[in-house]
């Protein structure tokens, strides 16, 4: 790879929104109590941590 080139990751912010969303629905049609949280908390780290990155390629 070229290093002026502009790296891409693999999938787009929204592909990667719907993947959480279904993560999300999926852990609470299946997990209970402790694991719930911390599956839903895990999550939204990963969420908010994508949104930031996002936010980061468009402003530089």
């Amino acid at each position: 790879m070229n290093p002026q080139q502009e790296q891409k990751g693999v999938i787009g912010f929204g592909t990667a929104l719907v993947l959480f969303a279904l993560l999300a629905a999926w852990s609470i049609l299946t997990l209970r109590g402790v694991a719930l949280a911390f599956a839903l908390i895990v999550i939204a780290g990963l969420a908010i941590k994508s949104y930031v990155h996002f936010l980061r390629r468009r402003i530089g």
